[in-house]
């Protein structure tokens, strides 16, 4: 967990709020008598762009005691300069800029920034946070993204950053897993993000329905205070007597063809009523006046607490209407609907992505005495180069990879890569193996996948990762194999999270 100098943990404490898939939405602090000691100038509403062409930081200040903050000429993503970021000495330092008038609740931003290292810096991880106070006096930390940034190459930085209520104050910053790490940003972009409609959120606060209408006769649609996930209130719907009768909603307006959306929301059950599954059903009118009923979610719903339901939807072709319902095998069951969300499906960023382009081993180092590890022109399984693995001895020897700061507990993982063994190299079996330390020092030793290998093709290799536990002391993924001597190729390796 990174500290944050503003804040001293002793008086206060933390939580951590996920969404439904597992991922750290936000952490809160819970403040003490604590007051904010950086108080970053405010910078003028509307869209922001960065290049530090000029002679100055363009509003920017350091975060942290010493830090340095310089345009500098030795290092440009467009133009001739960018703003080094040097002499510090806590993971949290670097340069921070306010953004609260930038930054309006219930709108879409997208947030990008392009980062490197100086020559001869070791690959360190670079984050880019918002910091955010709301009116309650609570914190919250929302990365916006992170990514192993090398000095070969410039690594892109962005993310999609929506504010749900008006914060006091805004902060964006970025930071380091390396405390004593330096590095360059540039051409530093945060715009309003216009790529189709704002999401459309229903969460019922305004004590209206928000345009839902019943669906079958004497079906009631209410708002309610009886029930919420969060807030006060909810929408109620009662006097069902048919399967497909339920709440509707139409969003013929809003869907467009050949766009992929994700539909969520929350579910749950009056007291009293037997248990009952509820679908998300679409209803499609296409341009000849052919309906069609296309099932976007399934969720087994109780009395007990809410359940979140999620699916993607995309259409094609002309349409005369998409009416978006809700319906039950359970033709008498009332139920609450709750934080119901529309939005353009955007595939989450990876966790980390190794194509070896940039002529770097991107953090990779090598297990055991005497392996080799280089960057390769012989092969790739895209693009030009590839990581290869040479002078290996032992079956557990090969390239290791540091994971302790991104794989977080309760949260799945997919971990996949091309590999390919060295022309003359015998068949092998490759293995993706996770060496995970406790904080109690007990050591884990988890396979992910593995498979068999030949010098002809290129063969993907992948599996899914997930620890329920205390954070881990020390976590890494190796590669290793059962031919203790294979020499082999990685290209392409990812991890994302698993949805």
């Amino acid at each position: 967990m990174l500290t944050d100098p503003k804040l001293d943990t002793k008086k206060g404490s933390y939580t951590f709020k996920y969404d439904a898939n597992g991922n750290t939405l936000s952490k809160t602090f819970i403040k003490s008598g604590i007051d904010d000691t950086t108080v970053p100038p405010i910078i003028p509403s509307g869209n922001l762009y960065f290049d530090f062409e000029g002679d100055n930081v363009q509003g920017w200040l350091p975060q942290g005691e010493g830090v340095i903050l310089n345009t500098s000429l030795e290092a440009a993503h467009g133009g001739n300069k960018s703003l080094k970021v040097s002499n510090r000495t806590a993971t949290w330092h670097g340069p921070i800029l306010n953004v609260k008038n930038n930054i309006v609740a219930q709108k879409s931003y997208q947030i990008k920034a392009f980062v490197r290292l100086p020559q001869g810096a070791v690959a360190s991880q670079v984050m880019m946070t918002i910091h955010r106070t709301m009116p309650d006096g609570n914190s919250y930390y929302d990365n916006i993204s992170t990514k192993m940034v090398t000095s070969g190459g410039w690594a892109t930085l962005e993310g999609i950053y929506q504010l749900n209520e008006p914060a006091t104050s805004m902060y964006l910053y970025m930071e380091s897993a390396s405390p004593n790490a330096s590095f360059f940003i540039d051409n530093l972009s945060l715009e309003a993000y216009t790529d189709g409609p704002a999401p459309l959120i229903h969460n019922f606060e305004d004590g209206t329905v928000q345009g839902w209408f019943p669906q079958g006769d004497g079906v009631l649609v209410t708002n309610t205070n009886e029930a919420a996930s969060e807030g006060s209130r909810s929408l109620k719907i009662t006097n069902r007597n048919a399967n497909w009768q339920g709440p509707a909603l139409d969003l013929s307006s809003y869907m467009k063809p050949g766009v992929t959306y994700s539909i969520s929301g929350k579910l749950l059950l009056p007291q009293g009523t037997t248990s009952s599954d509820i679908l998300l059903t679409m209803n499609r009118g296409d341009g000849s006046g052919a309906s069609h009923y296309d099932n976007i979610s399934a969720s087994h719903v109780t009395t007990e607490g809410w359940v979140v339901f999620e699916g993607k939807y995309t259409f094609t072709g002309s349409i005369a209407n998409l009416i978006i319902y809700m319906e039950s095998p359970n033709a008498t069951a009332s139920f609450y609907l709750d934080e119901f969300k529309v939005e353009k499906y955007v595939e989450a960023p990876p966790v980390i992505s190794h194509d070896f382009e940039d002529e770097t081993l991107q953090g990779w180092t090598a297990q055991g005495e005497g392996v080799t590890l280089q960057i390769s022109g012989d092969t790739a399984k895209s693009g030009f180069r590839s990581m290869k693995v040479t002078n290996r001895t032992a079956q557990w020897q090969g390239p290791l990879l540091d994971l302790t700061s991104l794989i977080k507990p309760d949260t799945k993982y997919q971990i996949k890569a091309a590999v390919k063994l060295v022309s003359g190299t015998s068949p092998s079996d490759l293995l993706f193996t996770i060496h995970r330390e406790s904080p109690n020092g007990t050591h884990f030793y988890e396979n992910v996948s593995a498979g068999t290998v030949t010098d002809g093709d290129w063969v993907i290799i992948g599996g899914t990762y997930k620890y329920s536990d205390l954070a881990a002391k020390n976590l890494s993924l190796y590669v290793e194999s059962n031919n203790a001597t294979s020499s082999f190729y990685i290209d392409d390796f990812i991890i994302l999270l698993d949805k």
